[in-house]
């Protein structure tokens, strides 16, 4: 299957909540042949938990997905760790919810949880850590300690990091994978679904979400990165930036 684990409905943390992207953001997916995507939205963005909430009264859940427009959607959190960098998780909808209860007194700064809470909130919880991109400059994950970086599950190549720090960043990341002896995804950050697939992983498919976190765990994905990566994101970049203005809360 070609699952896609970190991507948003909302164009940005700010962005209000409209139901009808959802369909169109979900249907351009199945258009483009993925079978799977991890919703990561911000876990501190103003309208996550109306955006979860109306999955949950609208759409079937079963197995753990979410199932609209032909494909399976997993609630997941991108959350950000004090001292820089950003972790992505994922999980069913009960864990998600649970995580973002825990994670209320710490949605801003300075009060951003330490990146050794989280691993050990995560662990606790059975859920993946994943490092989002590590090599960003303003959220530079990978300066955090190595004894922490190891207990990751993996960190992604991104494909918004391979448009604006070019090719460079995939090396980088690989770099940093064989040092930590961890796993590598890859991933489009979308938020637009016109930069859908630019990074993808395949794997074999799971049956439930549980097979899915073992997926991950054991680095059971191969990363494929599209020919057409460079103009996808700039175009997606810049009608984002259109959107934004029309979706942000005033």
């Amino acid at each position: 299957m070609y699952l896609d684990l970190h991507t948003h409905f909302l164009i940005s943390r700010e962005s209000e909540f409209h139901p009808q992207y959802i369909l169109e953001f979900t249907q351009e997916a199945h258009d483009l042949g993925v079978d799977m995507i991890v919703l990561t939205e911000h876990f501190n963005a103003t309208y996550i938990r109306d955006l979860y909430n109306h999955l949950e009264t609208n759409f079937e859940y079963k197995d753990g997905f979410y199932h609209i427009c032909n494909i399976r959607v997993v609630l997941g959190l991108e959350i950000d760790v004090k001292n820089h960098g950003h972790i992505l998780t994922f999980g069913g909808r009960d864990e998600i919810y649970e995580l973002m209860d825990f994670l209320t007194p710490y949605e801003k700064a300075p009060y951003l949880i330490k990146l050794n809470a989280l691993i050990d909130k995560l662990n606790a919880m059975s859920l993946p850590k994943i490092g989002a991109h590590p090599f960003r400059p303003s959220m530079p994950l990978y300066k955090h300690q190595d004894d922490l970086l190891e207990q990751l599950d993996a960190v992604e190549i991104n494909a918004a990091d391979i448009y604006q720090l070019k090719e460079k960043q995939t090396d980088k990341v690989k770099g940093l994978v064989d040092s930590l002896n961890i796993g590598m995804v890859g991933s489009s950050d979308a938020h637009h679904p016109i930069q859908l697939t630019t990074v993808l992983n395949k794997c074999d498919d799971v049956d439930d979400v549980e097979e899915l976190k073992s997926t991950i765990r054991h680095d059971d994905v191969d990363v494929l990165c599209s020919d057409e990566l460079h103009l996808r994101v700039k175009a997606a970049e810049k009608i984002g930036k259109l959107m934004n203005k029309l979706y942000s809360s005033r």
